[in-house]
Order: structure tokens, then sequence, then C-alpha cells
């Protein structure tokens, strides 16, 4: 049995996109090349790869198989060609595109786009604060190279097809209380207080949610923010309490007055790396600014 990589990318693509279109797009050739080098592919292997469905192409067991060790070859080439790089003294070059929420540009891609200027003056770093649902819809057009997300740690992340996900950091959320205001010694105290409120769709109003699905109570709330400087403004005049990640505080340090409490059982944020993960995706500079991410927020 003889297997020709290049058409076990051809496969490992058409799952990652989700099917022989949308593959075809991704690798800029026609789906019935696609569909050709997919039978030329299960006629080395024996067996059958693809079965065609109503909803599309599903992979079978052997096709599951195939693809696994795809992805294995795709992650030695890169780690080679990184290797390759750091040996020859060659400079990592090119274009990278990072959409993120805001305290995640302030604590991590700033930072890092520093370090890149000093190790890497040829790679470009294209930063976007955009909503979540603005940033997946470009990762996945491929408008963006990977993107940064924050979670309550009640949420759990599925990436799409095509991309991978890599833990960054997890931080304790932090209690503002406003001034002169009393400081709770246990969770059961935070239904007593007045909330700066969160929709759910964000970290912070997830992470009331789960407070308040634990309580058994509905927090109390008169305002609505949704950033977390705005929060610690408001919260400094008054308005209310709110959470606030520990990463962000190093980014918008609170206001003078606001007490900032570390009330156990809390919990914490999740922040999670999102990136392009196709045959010729991640490359070089975008391999290099996922490590140096990486090592930032570990």
């Amino acid at each position: 049995m003889q297997l020709d990589p290049r058409r076990m990318a051809i496969l490992l693509a058409v799952y990652r996109n989700g099917g022989i279109v949308a593959a075809s797009d991704t690798l800029r050739i026609s789906p019935s090349a696609i569909s050709q080098q997919i039978r030329l592919l299960e006629k080395e292997a024996g067996v059958q790869l693809l079965e065609r469905t109503p909803r599309g192409a599903q992979l079978t067991s052997a096709g599951r198989l195939l693809t696994d060790a795809a992805e294995r070859i795709e992650a030695e080439i890169t780690g080679a060609q990184r290797e390759l790089l750091a040996s020859s003294g060659q400079s990592v070059t090119g274009m990278v595109r990072v959409g993120s929420f805001q305290t995640g540009i302030l604590a991590l891609l700033l930072p890092v786009r520093e370090q890149i200027s000093q190790l890497h003056p040829g790679i470009e770093l294209r930063i976007y604060e955009l909503d979540d649902a603005v940033s997946r819809r470009r990762l996945r057009s491929g408008e963006l190279d990977m993107m940064l997300l924050e979670a309550d740690e009640s949420v759990t992340f599925t990436p799409t097809r095509s991309t991978k996900d890599i833990p960054l950091t997890s931080d304790p959320w932090v209690l503002a209380v406003p001034p002169h205001q009393p400081v709770p010694a246990s969770l059961s105290e935070l239904t007593k207080l007045n909330w700066l409120d969160m929709d759910i769709s964000t970290a912070g109003g997830a992470a009331m949610r789960r407070l308040e699905g634990a309580l058994g109570h509905r927090f109390n709330s008169t305002n609505e923010i949704n950033d977390y400087s705005t929060g610690l403004t408001m919260v400094a005049q008054g308005l209310g309490y709110c959470l606030v990640p520990q990463l962000a505080l190093g980014s918008f340090p609170a206001p003078a007055g606001v007490v900032l409490h570390h009330l156990t059982g809390l919990g914490g944020r999740k922040v999670v790396l999102r990136h392009r993960a196709t045959r010729l995706e991640p490359d070089a500079a975008a391999s290099e600014v996922i490590r140096l991410l990486t090592a930032k927020g570990h």
C-alpha cells in the first residue's frame, strides 16, 4: 500500500471545511479535481474514505484514521520549517491578522507585538478589535489568521473545522466594590448587592448567570455595561458592583476608592487562541505568533 501524502492533505481539507465544495474554495482547485484525488486515494488505501450523504460527504472510520495521520504529517512539516529557519538564521517574514477583544489586545497582543518587532521585524502583526461573532466569521472566511476568545469557565469552546484551539490563560474573577459599600464575606451575600449587569453573550454575563444559578437568586441590577473599563468607572461612581477578570486590571487600574475583592468561589475567565489550521496554515509567521502568544499566556 502506497499512500500519497498530498492526497491525504486534500482529504484533511475536505474534513476541516465540511465538504468538497467548501474545500475547493480553500484549496483553490475545482470540486471535480478534489473528488478525483479522493477516489485515487481510496484506490491506494483499498477502502472507502468518504461516505456521500444528503448532508454532504462524511468521513468513514478509515477516513478518520487517514485525516489523523495527515494532521500529524502537517504538524511535523510545520515544526521542521520552523527549525530550519532557526538553524539557518533566516528571519521569518509575513503578515499575520488577529482579531481580539479589548483586554486581549492590551494584555496579550500588544506585548507580543513588541517582542515580534525585536525578534522578527519582517513579521507584520495586524490587530483588529472586533466583536466575537465578527472575528469568528472573518476567521472562517480567511480574512483573519487567528483570534482570541474569552469565556467564563462554565463555557466550553468547540473549534470549527479548519481551526484549532490553544488555551492561553485562566484568570480569576475579581469583585469590584463601590466606595464606602460593604465587602461581601461569602457568595451568599452577593444576592444582596446592586449589580452592573452584563449580557449573557459576554464572559462577565455568563459568570453572573452561573453564580445566579448556583445561588438560586437573580441579581438586582439597574445599569448594564459592555466592557470592564466602563464598569470600573461606574463602580467608582457608586452605580453598582461588577465582575472584572484579573488580567484586565493590568490594563485598567481601579479608580480611587474602588475595592478589588478576591472572593472565594467566583471562578474565573479563560482565554483561548483559535487559529486557522489547513494544509498551508499556519505558515511560519503565524506559527511564531502562536508560539509567542502561548508563552505569554502561560
